[in-house]
């Protein structure tokens, strides 16, 4: 019995629907993931720009509030006692003044660096 079965078995039926596809499941997840990777990267400096100019509109309209907002919120966590309050208006106020360093220095900055360059003219 064991020489019957040591020899080579064979499969009448198609072994065809049995082999593995030319593409799998995680290749399929990884091909997607870097197409995602792709268009975030050419994209997303063309959406930042695009939010940072709505985002500044109305951010100088919006920050004396969310300043003071932001300190009462802070007052009312110190005499309450209560430290997510505190830190909460802690976060508001240091959103208010990153927010004015990057409005008024941050793009003075980069502008100055980059001064723009006169037509180039052929002679």
């Amino acid at each position: 019995m064991p020489g019957q079965l040591a020899g080579p078995l064979s499969i009448a039926a198609s072994q065809a629907r049995h082999s593995a596809p030319w593409f799998s499941l995680r290749a399929f997840v990884i091909i997607l993931i870097v197409i995602a990777v792709l268009v975030i990267l050419l994209a997303g400096p063309v959406a930042a720009g695009a939010l940072y100019e709505a985002l500044s509109r109305g951010a100088e309209r919006a920050m004396p509030g969310m300043f003071f907002t932001g300190l009462g919120v802070l007052f009312i966590g110190i005499i309450v006692g209560v430290a997510i309050i505190t830190f909460i208006g802690l976060g508001l106020i240091a959103a208010v003044i990153l927010g004015w360093i990057i409005d008024n220095y941050l793009i003075r900055i980069t502008a100055s660096a980059c001064p723009a360059r006169p037509p180039y003219r052929a002679s």
